[in-house]
């Protein structure tokens, strides 16, 4: 099993170095560009995963299947950003969260969710001009 989350470190890491190199850039004139840090994270996880491949020994605790939702949650929403962008996938992403995971009643996870993301959205977009990246759907 360890051998398998691994490999499967390894495959999402390096699916972030290949998006930061080829789709955000890696290096602008001025300086870091939007795939720096999905590069040098991915590829550090990438050389830790990598580690971890070849270790003989694995925790032999059970581990439980709960743990596993913010690693499905992750793999969700890397893919739900190419379809509907960050903002949208964010907020979804926010508000199922609270909804299932958090038990939260879904007025109080919807306001939280909105207002969350509409905070991220008018810091980073409109007053620091840091633009979000766009999905298929061009939201």
């Amino acid at each position: 099993m360890g051998k398998l989350i691994a490999i499967g470190i390894m495959i999402f890491s390096g699916y972030w170095v290949i998006q930061g190199f080829f789709n955000y850039g890696f290096w602008m004139e001025s300086g870091p560009a939007g795939g720096f840090l999905p590069v040098t994270i991915g590829s550090m996880t990438f050389i830790l995963a990598s580690i971890g491949l070849f270790k003989d020994t694995y925790p032999t605790k059970n581990i439980n299947k709960k743990n596993f939702l913010p690693v499905i949650g992750a793999f969700i929403m890397v893919f739900a950003v190419q379809v509907f962008g960050m903002i949208v996938s964010s907020g979804l992403f926010i508000i199922i969260w609270l909804l299932f995971i958090e038990k939260f009643k879904l007025l109080k996870a919807s306001v939280l969710g909105i207002s969350t993301i509409a905070v991220i959205y008018i810091v980073f977009d409109i007053v620091l001009k840091i633009p979000f990246p766009q999905g298929m759907i061009g939201v």
